[in-house]
């Protein structure tokens, strides 16, 4: 029984009145475990009561979203968040399937999953269609690891284990020598091992790979073949997530790296902001490498241990927002760590990085144990007026996906995306509304095959 469940059984007089248990912690306290009633306000037949006991309080401040504290452990109101649209994939193709890749088009209208056995799901986002697409493929010979469409919506880029990656049509043809939906163009080959994360530069023309062989390649859409050579992370560790950061923030971190007062090299203003041109890389060993696109060569290695993760454990996320300069990386022991990327200690030569001296952390926070399975920066201008600090999202495989602020004084969680039901979150993306910075769609996805948007 989930969060959302309990509200719609009051509602729908499936039951008088039930119970929402919640739970509050904080590091060095007693827990402390508390329950609400929800019941029938009966002077307001569409209204329902909150009846909080057990330390904890919550109060509802909109028709999804919700306020909880606890004053005993001094957690002051964290906004609690319920999907608006729920979308069983399982329940839509008949099938029990697991989701292992999830994106959401940028116009909103598509949402595509992929799946252990290398299947591709498109589905309409739509509450009422009125030609509602539900088409699934298998694809791929094994697990589908990444899904990315590209600007236009129209095309979809999957990577899998079986170390390809596909261009695939998701437009609803219109003529008889239109590609039908799922068909795939273009394959794309030369990975010696699984494909486990990509990205698309621009609108499209070319893109990017990496994979457990430890190189990121760039690819030729059109041609379908691979540009100029592989880059390599150091000793060919196997490369688990890739975040995209700009020119700009290069040129940064080699005045700083080389402690001289100069004017950036001669790149336009499009080069310098063009995200693609300096590639961050999580690795499977706990560093991560950095990489200039445009050069072709690795600039940084970081230690394989970094601040509090001691244990070594593997990074299996990271982001970068080019607003800030920050760098996020997140471990399979659950520690977020945050960076500057403009100060990592070292500068570069053809030949690859020349150091592997700890960068310095802006902060590092952990919530659980539970591996971090994705992280997507909010730029500050989609929540608030006055903050210059991104937000972060979270997807952690307890279940519990999360906004978090990460201002230098501290991390702070500032809303929770409740609905799931100790199922694994892998994926987390964001969609925004008619282009504006108002903070759009929240898409969550679990374990459980159902994609929840918030």
């Amino acid at each position: 029984m989930t969060f959302a469940n309990v509200f719609a059984d009051v509602r729908d007089n499936t039951v008088v009145a039930e119970d929402i248990y919640l739970s509050c912690y904080r590091p060095g306290s007693q827990s402390v475990h508390g329950k609400v009633t929800v019941s029938k306000d009966e002077t307001a037949p569409d209204a329902l009561v909150l009846e909080s006991r057990g330390g904890v309080e919550l109060a509802r401040s909109g028709s999804h979203t919700f306020s909880v504290s606890c004053p005993s452990l001094s957690i002051s109101e964290t906004l609690l968040h319920a999907p608006y649209q729920t979308i069983d994939v399982n329940k839509t193709q008949g099938l029990v399937r697991r989701i292992s890749a999830f994106d959401a088009s940028p116009d909103r209208h598509l949402i595509a999953t992929g799946h252990f056995d290398g299947a591709v799901t498109l589905l309409s986002t739509a509450m009422t269609s009125l030609v509602p697409i539900n088409a699934t493929k298998n694809l791929h010979m094994s697990t589908v690891l990444s899904l990315r469409f590209f600007p236009s919506s129209k095309v979809l880029l999957s990577a899998s284990s079986d170390f390809s990656l596909n261009i695939i049509s998701t437009a609803t043809p219109s003529g008889e020598n239109d590609l039908p939906l799922l068909a795939v163009p273009r394959v794309l080959k030369g990975h010696k091992s699984g494909v486990t994360d990509t990205a698309i530069l621009g609108v499209g023309r070319n893109v990017l790979s990496c994979s457990k062989d430890g190189t990121i390649r760039l690819w030729d859409v059109g041609e379908a073949r691979k540009i100029g050579s592989s880059l390599a992370s150091e000793g060919f560790k196997p490369i688990i997530k890739i975040g995209l950061g700009t020119r700009r923030g290069l040129d940064c971190f080699h005045q700083m790296a080389s402690h001289e007062r100069r004017t950036p090299g001669p790149t336009s203003a499009a080069d310098d902001n063009s995200p693609g041109n300096v590639i961050y890389a999580a690795l499977n060993d706990g560093s991560f490498n950095v990489f200039d696109l445009r050069a072709r060569n690795a600039i940084y290695a970081s230690p394989k241990s970094i601040g509090s993760d001691s244990s070594r454990s593997g990074l299996t996320a990271i982001a970068y927002d080019a607003r800030s300069h920050i760098l996020a990386t997140g471990s399979q022991k659950g520690i977020i760590t945050l960076f500057d990327a403009r100060f990592l200690p070292a500068s570069s030569t053809s030949s690859g990085p020349l150091s592997s001296l700890s960068p310095a952390i802006l902060l590092s926070f952990q919530r659980s144990n539970a591996s971090i399975d994705d992280l997507l920066f909010v730029p500050p201008t989609a929540y608030s007026a006055i903050e210059t600090h991104p937000h972060l999202l979270v997807a952690p495989a307890d279940g519990f996906p999360f906004r978090a602020s990460v201002h230098p004084n501290g991390p702070r969680v500032v809303e929770e995306y409740v609905g799931f039901a100790d199922e694994g979150v892998r994926v987390v993306r964001m969609t925004q509304r008619d282009g504006n910075n108002v903070l759009g769609d929240v898409w969550c996805v679990g374990d459980d095959g159902i994609v929840r948007r918030y």
